[in-house]
């Protein structure tokens, strides 16, 4: 029974790295605001605060900001989850970024949380077959045994989730969204920032708007750039984030001899400007769950060119929104062929334009807090009356 006086309460576990403004962070306030506005208390659960300005977001939204990492044992994350199960009516717990395989699900079931939600917005390809796989479907089966609903952000992810052993009638989907108010064509950024990167009216300028970690293959990227230089075309990269690889990206282009057409543009505030200014988006992951950056550049009216890998076919429309390759042996060729086949063809590329921003209309971060808030709502309290 739940002491007197109580507030009902959501918590949310999230293993992630909150520094910039962005999506995902825009996401959790608007949910958190709206949970607050039918008088529930968010817990906003994170390892480390990275910025003073994701605190004074989320607690103007009516969070309450808490932290505590995992890498500090599992006993005092426990003690974490045990302290806001006494001072709240937790109606739920939400986990998000942690691994299906995390013990984190059992620390909330030990301090009495019944109700446990879990999304899975990793990357990654689950490996099928091989000796060990019924242990692999046996451990993940345990661990994820106390989650009352997964949620998967793609039908690659409820696909590979059903690899691992979770019941169809365990699992919902719903897809990211992102923030339409903000990615958008602009036709004043894109002459003032491929200005300011010293590109010409014929320069092909591609975006690479992912990490520079090896998960996200950006070594594939700059072989792109090579092969679009080897047949002579003026043509810039530009890395957006904050990675691992600069130093050896940087190494190697000089290699391949493109140095002068790389640019590493590090993590971008703004880079919707840079989506409105480029020609085409560049991607080369393979396994990615969901792919923000997907919409995000069609809301902008920036084609796509990817491999057709992980969401991506669910994302963008091949030879509507942009063209997909299969990655393999031949994918650098093939890469290079899409996009220099769309440059070639400035109305076919207008067209695909137009038809991204059609197509990311429906992945708006308002519905995808709505279909959230649907799933929570049978365990909310009434909304009050008006």
């Amino acid at each position: 029974m739940t002491p007197v006086g109580q507030r009902p309460c959501v918590l949310f576990l999230l293993d992630w790295q909150p520094v910039p403004w962005g999506t995902r962070e825009e996401f959790f306030r608007q949910l958190c605001a709206e949970l607050a506005a039918r008088g529930v208390v968010p817990v906003f659960t994170i390892p480390k605060l990275y910025a003073p300005e994701i605190q004074e977001r989320m607690e103007a939204a009516g969070a309450v900001v808490a932290v505590q990492s995992y890498t500090k044992g599992s006993l005092a994350y426990h003690a974490h989850i045990r302290r806001i199960a006494d001072e709240y009516d937790v109606r739920l717990a939400h986990i998000r970024y942690f691994t299906l395989d995390s013990p984190v699900a059992w620390l909330c079931r030990l301090a009495g949380i019944r109700e446990l939600f879990y999304t899975e917005a990793n990357g990654g390809e689950w490996v099928r077959g091989g000796p060990m796989e019924w242990l692999r479907r046996l451990r993940a089966r345990v661990l994820h045994a106390p989650l009352t609903r997964v949620i998967a952000i793609s039908r690659f992810v409820r696909e590979r989730l059903a690899a691992q052993g979770v019941a169809p009638e365990r699992m919902t989907l719903v897809y990211n969204g992102v923030n339409l108010a903000t990615f958008r064509p602009d036709a004043t950024a894109r002459i003032a920032v491929r200005a300011h990167m010293g590109a010409g009216p014929g320069t092909v300028c591609l975006l690479f708007a992912s990490k520079p970690l090896p998960i996200k293959r950006p070594r594939v990227a700059l072989a792109v750039l090579a092969e679009l230089a080897r047949r002579g075309v003026d043509a810039q990269l530009w890395i957006a984030g904050i990675g691992t690889m600069v130093e050896e990206l940087t190494a190697e282009a000089a290699r391949l001899g493109v140095g002068a057409r790389l640019r590493v543009i590090g993590h971008q505030p703004d880079i919707e400007r840079w989506m409105a200014a480029a020609d085409a988006l560049l991607h080369t992951t393979v396994g990615e769950a969901f792919g923000n950056v997907f919409v995000e550049a069609m809301a902008c009216g920036l084609p796509v060119v990817a491999t057709r890998a992980g969401a991506a076919p669910e994302l963008v429309t091949d030879g509507v929104t942009g063209q997909l390759v299969p990655p393999g042996p031949d994918e650098v060729v093939q890469l290079a062929d899409a996009v220099d086949a769309l440059m070639r063809d400035p109305a076919r590329r207008t067209v695909m334009a137009e038809a991204g921003v059609v197509h990311a209309r429906p992945f708006s971060l308002e519905r995808c807090v709505r279909e959230t808030l649907a799933l929570y709502e049978p365990l909310l309290p009434p909304r009050p009356q008006a």
